[in-house]
């Protein structure tokens, strides 16, 4: 019965481990003041990041 309960337990903390490295945030490290035309006109969709959260500083990704 103590190995089922330890067995149970070891699944329980991995399963927990792989769940939470999704949320682990992808920040920017500096900014670029000039962005050429033909790349903004390639945009599809960006993401406002936020110095407030886990990243350091403001951006658009």
């Amino acid at each position: 019965m103590d190995l089922r309960v330890a067995a149970l337990i070891l699944i329980f903390l991995c399963a927990s481990v792989v769940g939470t490295e999704g949320n682990i945030p992808t920040c920017c490290l500096r900014v670029s003041k000039k962005i050429n035309q033909s790349v903004l006109a390639k945009v599809e969709k960006f993401q406002i990041q936020r110095k407030t959260g886990p990243c350091d500083i403001n951006a658009l990704v």
